[in-house]
């Protein structure tokens, strides 16, 4: 990236539901880090919002809001990133959760991994804080050889997004095979946009409908972590871990209990609360004592 180039606009997005104070600590994280990286990079908090409570929240924080659907999960991220690339001008966006409290450091430690152009990057560990038990724990995949990101803090390139997520439906009118693609006339698919153009154009195929964003395709899915990584690695994009001594991120466990990860000792260890809580602000920590650890 050259010295002179305007600075990258970074959204940070996340979808939100119904866990208005969860929510509010996530918005309060995100700003700080905003305001970190503004000599940096241009930040906007952009959130698929489905409620009314998540959506006073967002008023009070001053985040985008893109209205999606209640339900299910995969379906609205589909319709929430529909309208992003479509409305918004970026190039990254930071995955995170409403329930992820992160340091003002994360985007000075991807600084070398943007500048490089990379596509898709992020942590593989992170802390996560139990709120009904005020435990914690470090997680860290124990992975040696695969490259496999925690879902909250990816960096996801608009080039990555637009090559994976948007489809095409065609119409087949020859018999072919093009990139592991095998059509028989008469029958439809649904194909990588970059994919179907070239079918298209080739009169291999007619079109019916496209581009629309699809990264998910199973809405009912239970990994869409899992769903993600796939996506990427089909199409070219192979995951990068961005290692650090110590985990940038906390997800919060609300009205859940997640000590079940001290008996994954293979990729886990108890720390102390507070260690979980070293970069959060004082708001942030007043907040989560006052309306999150003792409303549980």
């Amino acid at each position: 990236m050259h010295p002179s180039d305007p600075k990258p606009t970074i959204v940070i997005l996340a979808a939100m539901h119904l866990r208005p104070h969860i929510s509010e600590l996530f918005c309060m994280a995100a700003r700080r880090l905003a305001a970190a990286a503004s000599e940096l990079y241009t930040v906007k908090i952009v959130a698929f919002v489905s409620d009314e409570p998540s959506l006073t929240v967002c008023q009070r924080y001053g985040v985008d809001v893109i209205h999606t659907c209640v339900g299910p999960l995969g379906k609205k991220m589909n319709l929430g990133f529909t309208e992003l690339l479509q409305n918004y001008t970026f190039d990254y966006i930071l995955r995170m959760g409403d329930d992820d409290i992160v340091s003002d450091t994360l985007l000075d430690v991807y600084h070398p991994y943007i500048q490089a152009g990379l596509h898709y990057f992020g942590l593989n560990q992170l802390y996560f804080l139990d709120s009904a038990t005020h435990k914690a724990v470090q997680f860290q995949y124990p992975y040696q050889q695969a490259q496999k990101l925690v879902g909250c803090g990816t960096m996801i390139s608009r080039h990555a997004l637009e090559r994976t997520g948007y489809r095409c439906l065609i119409l087949s009118t020859s018999q072919q095979s093009f990139l592991g693609v095998n059509l028989t006339p008469g029958q439809t698919y649904l194909l990588p946009s970059y994919q179907a153009s070239y079918l298209v154009d080739m009169n291999f195929a007619t079109l019916l409908s496209g581009p629309f964003f699809q990264m998910y395709p199973d809405h009912q899915m239970k990994s869409m972590d899992y769903i993600l990584e796939m996506a990427f690695l089909f199409n070219g994009f192979d995951a990068k871990v961005v290692h650090t001594d110590t985990p940038l991120i906390t997800d919060v466990k609300s009205n859940t209990n997640i000590w079940k990860f001290n008996q994954w000792n293979w990729c886990s260890m108890p720390v102390d609360p507070e260690q979980a809580m070293s970069f959060w602000s004082e708001e942030e920590k007043q907040h989560y004592h006052t309306h999150i650890l003792l409303h549980n």
